[in-house]
This record gives C-alpha cells, structure tokens and sequence, in this order.
C-alpha cells in the first residue's frame, strides 16, 4: 500500500482507498494495473535482441568470411569463366570427363574460356549454387565462375 496525492484536491491517499477522506471524490488515485503486461514485453523485447545479436556473432557473413562486391579478387588457375549462368552450369556437368570439358571450353558458341591466374577482378554478383558474377576492371563484359576460383567463401 502506498500514498499517492487524491486526483481532486492533491491531499495524499492511500492507493488502495475507494473514497477520498479529505474531499470525498470516488476512486481518488487511478489505479495501477498490476497485470505484468509491461514485464513481458520487456523480457520478450530482450530475449528478441539477444537472439538478433547471437546470429549476427555467428553469422557467415563475418567480417572475416565476408566478400564485398567492390573488393577486388584475383583469380585462380584451373577454372572456367563463362558468359551465362547456365554455360557455367554445364561446364559443372562436364567437369568429370576431361575431354568433353576442354572441348566445350574450346567452342566459341559456348561462351566460355579458361580462366587466367592472377587477373584482379570485382565480383558484380553472387548467383545460386556456389558461382559469382566477375568482371575485369576496363572489360565490357562480366562472366560466370565458381565461386572458389576468386577465393570467395560464401
């Protein structure tokens, strides 16, 4: 029970009291709702926050794993680099059976060529199943490559 000044005429009232015994007004002090809604939000907004900020601590994409798209890479030897997204695709498939590999990089129409090492590249875009979009400072087009063969790890 605590005293708290009458809504009426001020005077100090007990928090539990119907009427005020100086004035007479009924219910003097408003009433505190003691439901514990305001706890439960607070404990839910802290439990919210610190799950947000445990998958930022463990997210992939830490600073030491994360790959901007200006960073400049440099490529590595024993890749394909192809024009499309599904030209890298099938070289993927190709990949086993060495000769067809070679040949399919060898065709103009297929779009692609060995990759060079050592070029410095800007990755332009990180395409589904493990390939970035690369492009050669100065070249008007971008090509498809595994993702591996600029050193990327997500």
């Amino acid at each position: 029970m605590a005293l708290k000044p009458c809504r009426e005429c001020g005077k100090e009232v007990s928090d539990l009291a119907k009427v005020c015994p100086h004035c007479g007004v009924e219910l003097p002090v408003t009433p505190v709702n003691n439901s514990g809604n305001g706890c439960v939000f607070a404990t839910l907004g802290v439990v919210v926050a610190a799950i947000a900020m445990g998958y930022c601590m463990t997210s992939t994409d830490s600073p030491s794993t994360k790959s901007s798209l200006d960073d400049p890479k440099t490529t590595r030897s024993g890749f394909a680099v192809c024009t499309t997204l599904e030209s890298m695709k099938r070289v993927v498939e190709l990949a086993r059976d060495r000769r067809a590999y070679l040949l399919y990089i060898a065709n103009p129409a297929s779009g692609c060529a060995l990759l060079k090492p050592g070029l410095t590249v800007t990755i332009e875009d990180y395409g589904m199943g493990g390939y970035v979009k690369i492009r050669q400072p100065g070249e008007p087009t971008s090509m498809w490559v595994a993702k591996e063969a600029v050193g990327v790890t997500r």
